[in-house]
């Protein structure tokens, strides 16, 4: 059985449970069991049945038991952000200039910013998605069938940026508290800069 398919009878026992004094919502899961039924023993039928899942899958946000996937909706925009961040920063532009002048230093400033600041968002995500213990995994295993759902694949990014292994630290320092560190040292050096040319 395709992971699409088993992810409809995921769909059918969830809304055939949670349905049980809506009649359209018992329906639909009863027609989609009967669909299933009949892709295991007709083929022929399977295309069909995939294609009623998918529409289900793409209304979830209709249920009334509300969209499965969305405990993570507020993260995703900072985990788009963050993906995007190394388009954010377009480097070069100080390639023309002389390390001491001006324009280089606030250019220079501006680069190391947005690396730090896009390390300390990553932690930040994974910290938060692992407090985040109530996601449904088996469900989201199942959907990650789904071709071209955005939801989907950024929450199982995110997922398996958060619970990926952590490597072996080759310093005694922790990874987190010296990008703080370099961090308010950077500020440091923007507030320096900034007297300069207040000067």
């Amino acid at each position: 059985m395709t992971g699409v398919l088993a992810l409809g009878e995921r769909l059918a026992d969830d809304i055939g449970a949670y349905e049980d004094r809506n009649t359209t919502g018992k329906w639909i899961a009863h027609h989609l069991a009967e669909k299933l039924e009949a892709a295991k023993k007709d083929p022929s039928v399977e295309a069909e049945c995939v294609d009623l899942i998918l529409k289900l899958w793409a209304s979830r946000r209709d249920y009334p038991q509300g969209d499965p996937l969305a405990r993570y909706d507020h993260l995703l925009p900072s985990l788009e952000k963050l993906l995007r961040a190394e388009k954010r920063y377009i480097p070069g532009f100080q390639d023309n200039l002389a390390p001491d002048d001006t324009a280089a230093k606030w250019l220079s400033l501006a680069e190391n910013l947005d690396k730090l600041s896009s390390f300390l968002i990553a932690q930040f995500l994974k910290t938060a998605v692992r407090e985040m213990d109530d996601i449904d995994d088996e469900l989201l295993e199942l959907a990650k069938t789904i071709e071209n759902d955005p939801q989907t694949e950024l929450i199982t990014f995110l997922r398996v940026l958060a619970f990926e292994e952590e490597p072996e630290p080759t310093e005694v320092k922790d990874p987190l508290a010296e990008r703080i560190e370099n961090l308010r040292t950077l500020l440091d050096r923007v507030e320096s800069l900034n007297k300069i040319e207040m000067g």
